[in-house]
């Protein structure tokens, strides 16, 4: 199997939709290709955070709208403007949940390879440095006005 054939076939195969032959080949390519491996582990993951979206109940009397607009067809009016129905702002919101996720996982990397870096950073420091921090001294740089200066009077540390 090509990773082309697997990657038209992925959704089929994580909703088990392929017959078992199918899905055995899948899995074969699976097992010697960390590239569709990686790809099938975000599906799912995406899956899964997609599943935390809260569905939409369909309004009472939908199907018979639906139904009774096709038997009489679209008046050419109706063919020009498409109509936003709730179910088009549950697409909306779901995009941006998705896309708030995805915001708030990437900027989560970042961060936690920051602070990450920040702490081999500070086991390199000389002990110089070291004793000024454990000794608070580093507090005494506090620009006037700033951020910082608000946290600390906000935490009781400075006056």
């Amino acid at each position: 199997m090509k990773c082309k054939t697997l990657q038209e076939e992925l959704n089929a195969y994580l909703d088990g939709e392929l017959p078992q032959e199918m899905r055995k080949s899948i899995e074969e390519h699976l097992a010697q290709c960390p590239g569709c491996r990686e790809e099938v582990a975000r599906h799912r993951k995406l899956r899964q955070l997609l599943d935390l979206v809260p569905g939409m109940e369909v309004p009472l009397g939908f199907t018979r709208a639906v139904r009774a607009r096709a038997e009489r067809g679209a008046s050419d009016a109706e063919r020009r403007i498409i109509p936003l129905y709730p179910a088009g702002s549950l697409i909306l919101a779901r995009a941006a949940a998705m896309v708030a996720i995805v915001f708030g996982l990437t900027v989560g990397g970042l961060m936690s390879s920051s602070v990450a870096h920040a702490r081999r950073a500070s086991t390199e420091t000389t002990p110089a440095v070291q004793t000024a921090e454990q000794s608070g001294e580093w507090l005494a740089v506090v620009p006037p006005g700033s951020v910082a200066e608000a946290y600390l009077q906000l935490l009781g540390e400075e006056e």
